[in-house]
């Protein structure tokens, strides 16, 4: 039995620090994002959002006057596209939902914007900035 926990804590150690190593690389950027979203398995409120990647496959979404934070994991598409940083979003006739997420390390996309096989989608862009430690 004490087997298996050690090798659960040394799994779960190994992901810790190589999501602290990765992120310390990458570049924190932010957004305005204009309309509430979903993400992962929860709603983003509307507001400046500061993204993050923790690993190749792994972005935090920070509301800033929610103070919330929101992680998603997604299939990195696009790890060596240079191209403007944005938030991409699915939008349909009742909501929007994260498509997307360009950075300086490449496309990562979400699951959730899939389409209904009768609903009309909307793709809205929203560029992103560097942080700048603000």
């Amino acid at each position: 039995m004490k087997k298996p926990i050690s090798t659960v804590l040394f799994a779960t150690g190994a992901v810790v620090i190589a999501a602290t190593a990765y992120s310390q690389t990458s570049v924190a950027m932010k957004a305005d994002i204009p309309f509430a979203f979903q993400a992962g398995t929860g709603t983003v409120p509307a507001g400046e959002l500061v993204v993050s990647h923790l690993s190749p496959n792994i972005v935090s979404l920070y509301n800033i006057a929610e103070r919330r934070n929101v992680f998603v994991v997604g299939l990195p598409n696009e790890p060596s596209a240079k191209s403007t940083p944005a938030v991409m979003f699915r939008c349909g006739a009742d909501s929007c939902s994260l498509a997307a997420i360009r950075t300086p390390e490449g496309t990562v996309s979400y699951g959730s914007g899939r389409k209904r096989s009768n609903e009309n989608v909307a793709v809205i862009t929203v560029p992103l900035r560097a942080a700048n430690g603000d």
